[in-house]
C-alpha cells in the first residue's frame, strides 16, 4: 500500500500549503502540480497485474496482433482498439497502451483541476477513488474520463458547446457510454438552446446509428441481461451522491458561475437517479459504470466546503481527513481491493 499512501501524501501536503487561484479568470500554473500528473500517468501506466480487469486487457491486447486493423476495430471499443493494434504494429509492449492511457487521464485531470477553485483540493479528492481505482483498474473508462475533463475544463472556461462536443466524441471511442455525459453537459444552458433542441438530437442519432449502435447492445446485453452486479456499487454510487447533497444544500454559498451551477445541477440530479436506480434495475453495475462518469462532481464540490467554513486550514485539514479515510476504507475493506494491493510495477 506504500505507494498508494506516498501519492496521496504528495496531494495532502500540496493541499496543505497551496492555495487558490488568485485569478478565476487565469488557469492556474504550478509546476508541483504538473510533477503530481506527471507521477499520476507513471504510476498507472507501469503498474503491473492491477485491477480486476487485467487480464480481460491483456487479451484484447493479444487478439490485436492477431487481426487486421477492420477486424480489431470491430472487437471492442474502436479507439481503444486502436490503440492496441497500433502498439502491436510497432512491436510495443503492453505497458505502453496503459502508459498512453495514464498520460491521457492524467492531462484531462490536470486541466480539469486548474479551473477549480483550488486546484490542489481537488487534485486530492480525485486520488483514492477516481485515480487509484478507476484510473488503475479501468483503462477504457479512464481514458474517456480524461478526456471528457478536459472538454468540461473548456466548457467551465466558456470555450463552447461543440468544442466539448468533440471531446464526447474522442472520448466515446474508448468507451461508448461517455456519450451519456453529453446531454448532462449543455441542457440548460441558455446559450446552447439551439443545440439543444435541433442540431444535437439529428447528431445524435446519426451518431448512434452509424457507430455506437453494436457497442450499446453489447453493453444492455453484458450488463443487463446477465444481471451482472458490482460489488460495493452503492458505496461508489454514494461518492457521487454526497458531492449532490452538498450542491443542493448549499449551492449559494459554493461560488460557482451562472454556468457552473447549471452544469453541476445536472450531475448532481444524475447522482441521485443513480442512487434510485441502483434498487430499480436488474444489475448494479451498469449503474456502477455509468456513475463513474459522475466522479467529476466530487472534484468540483467538495473542495468548496472551505468556503462553509471560516478557518482556511480547519477546511483543508477536514477535506484531508475525509480522502484519507475513503483511501484507507477502500484499501483495507473493499471486496476487490487484493486486485490493487500490493501495488506491482513494470
Amino acid at each position: 500500500m506504500l505507494h498508494y499512501w506516498l501519492l496521496f501524501a504528495f496531494f495532502a501536503l500540496g493541499a496543505m500549503v497551496g492555495r487558490a487561484r488568485a485569478n478565476s479568470a487565469q488557469l492556474y500554473s504550478s509546476p508541483a502540480l504538473m510533477l503530481g500528473g506527471l507521477s499520476i500517468a507513471l504510476m498507472i501506466g507501469f503498474r503491473d497485474h492491477i485491477g480486476t480487469d487485467w487480464i480481460n486487457y491483456v487479451r484484447m491486447f493479444r487478439r490485436a496482433g492477431f487481426y487486421p486493423l477492420h477486424q480489431v476495430l470491430g472487437m471492442g471499443d474502436p479507439g481503444y482498439m486502436f490503440l492496441n493494434w497500433t502498439v502491436q504494429q510497432m512491436g510495443g509492449p503492453f505497458w505502453a497502451v496503459n502508459l498512453f492511457c495514464g498520460a491521457v487521464f492524467a492531462w484531462g485531470l490536470y486541466r480539469f483541476v486548474t479551473v477549480q477553485a483550488d486546484p490542489w483540493l481537488a487534485a486530492l479528492v480525485a486520488i483514492p477513488y477516481l485515480v487509484i481505482v478507476v484510473a488503475m483498474g479501468y483503462s477504457r473508462q479512464a481514458v474517456a474520463i480524461g478526456i471528457l475533463m478536459a472538454g468540461l475544463a473548456d466548457l467551465i472556461r466558456n470555450r463552447g458547446f461543440w468544442r466539448f462536443f468533440g471531446y464526447a466524441a474522442v472520448a466515446s471511442l474508448f468507451h461508448a457510454s461517455a456519450a451519456m455525459v453529453l446531454p448532462l453537459a449543455i441542457v440548460g444552458l441558455h446559450r446552447q438552446r439551439l443545440a439543444q433542441f435541433t442540431i444535437l438530437p439529428v447528431v445524435g442519432w446519426l451518431s448512434y446509428n452509424s457507430v455506437f449502435s453494436n457497442r450499446v447492445d453489447q453493453f444492455v446485453d453484458v450488463y443487463v441481461n446477465r444481471n451482472f452486479n458490482s460489488q460495493g456499487a452503492l458505496v461508489r454510487v454514494l461518492l457521487c451522491v454526497l458531492p449532490a447533497a452538498v450542491y443542493f444544500l448549499f449551492r449559494k454559498r459554493l461560488r460557482f458561475t451562472d454556468e457552473e451551477l447549471v452544469l453541476w445541477r445536472n450531475f448532481s440530479i444524475a447522482a441521485f437517479v443513480c442512487l434510485i436506480l441502483l434498487y430499480v434495475l436488474p444489475s448494479s453495475t451498469i449503474v456502477d459504470r455509468v456513475a463513474l462518469y459522475l466522479l467529476p462532481l466530487e472534484i468540483a464540490v467538495l473542495p468548496r466546503l472551505k468556503f462553509l467554513i471560516r478557518s482556511p486550514l480547519q477546511a483543508r485539514a477536514l477535506i484531508v481527513i475525509f480522502s484519507s479515510l475513503v483511501l484507507w476504507v477502500w484499501l483495507n475493506f473493499a471486496a476487490n481491493s487484493g486486485d490493487w494491493v500490493p501495488y506491482r510495477h513494470y
